[in-house]
């Protein structure tokens, strides 16, 4: 039996649904609203696990641990916003605390001149090709900073959808990472 004929008609009406009917209908008891949602998010949220940690390794941890906070916020979720951008943020947040819990562990990067870029065109995921590289970088900069330069350069966020995950004016995220740019900038002349 094809996988196709494994779901019921209703299932197939729940994929049709947008993010806030699933929810409304998983807060209501459905069981199948949260699959579908989980479905829907699954990649993204291994992507940005992944990106976070540089590598598979607790991926699976972060995504069943944002998956666990997504279900105790439910109730409480603000639906002003994009649930989307609610759900990165829950399973940025989770993946952080695993990084920083790796974090404990120091690394030295060796940058030769041709892995130095000028200041104007600093791309942080094209000069740290090597996790130490981007440990390192980071690692000197403000806390908001660096989850600004993460955010946008690492997951290629939208500087808003950064602004609505931290809750800052775009022109502050804009503004911090500029700087903080220019600090990695100057690392890297070094």
């Amino acid at each position: 039996m094809p996988a196709s004929d494994n779901i019921r008609p209703d299932d197939r009406r729940l994929e049709d649904r947008d993010d806030l009917d699933l929810l409304d209908a998983h807060l209501a008891g459905d069981p199948d609203a949260f699959v579908v949602l989980t479905r829907r998010y699954l990649r993204l949220m291994g992507f940005i696990a992944r990106r976070v940690l540089h590598d598979g390794q607790d991926v699976e941890d972060v995504v069943q641990s944002a998956l666990a906070s997504m279900l105790r916020g439910a109730p409480t979720f603000d639906r002003r916003a994009a649930f989307r951008t609610w759900l990165s943020t829950i399973t940025y947040n989770a993946a952080l605390d695993v990084y920083r819990r790796r974090a404990a562990r120091p690394s030295v990067p060796w940058l030769d001149n041709d892995e130095r870029h000028p200041l104007s065109t600093v791309d942080v995921a094209a000069v740290a090709a090597d996790r130490s590289v981007i440990e390192d970088l980071l690692a000197g900069l403000p806390e908001e900073a660096r989850r600004i330069v993460v955010m946008v350069d690492l997951l290629d966020l939208d500087q808003q959808q950064v602004a609505d995950i931290l809750r800052l004016p775009v022109g502050t995220v804009k503004s911090r990472r500029f700087r903080a740019l220019q600090t990695l900038a100057r690392k890297l002349e070094r």
